[in-house]
């Protein structure tokens, strides 16, 4: 494209350094391919925003290298939690099968003592251990 004819260079250069130099630094500009955008790049690079954004982006994957840290421990935590879930689990149906047979002995100790006094009254009927004196 050419300046209009009677337009002086130097104003042509003047008009240029105002309003082309800008759109050669712009963010649209750094886009381009190898050296027509690596004055707008390196220009861009210095603008307070883009620094800003930069530390944003270092904050950013701080952050996220924080959070699969974390995700990874609740991870181990919720391994262990199952297992011991497991072993409580398995512990109270053991207690609850004891708790059934001890009582089905005992209801049998009462039983036997029972028949014991009915057949022969006189019979002395040894007296139950101590642990047990509560539920005789």
């Amino acid at each position: 494209m050419n300046p209009p004819d009677g337009l002086p260079s130097w104003l042509v250069l003047v008009l240029f350094l105002l309003f082309g130099s800008p759109a050669l630094l712009s963010k649209s500009a750094a886009k381009l391919p190898s050296v027509l955008g690596a004055g707008a790049r390196w220009w861009q690079a210095r603008q307070p925003d883009n620094q800003v954004e930069a530390r944003r982006s270092s904050s950013y994957e701080k952050q996220e290298a924080e959070i699969a840290r974390i995700s990874r421990q609740y991870d181990r935590v919720n391994e262990d939690f199952e297992e011991l879930s497991e072993r409580v689990d398995g512990l109270e149906k053991k207690l609850t099968e004891t708790n059934r047979r001890f009582f089905a002995a005992l209801s049998y100790i009462r039983d036997l003592v029972g028949t014991i006094r009915r057949i022969d009254p006189d019979h002395e009927v040894k007296a139950p251990p101590e642990i047990l004196k509560e539920f005789l």
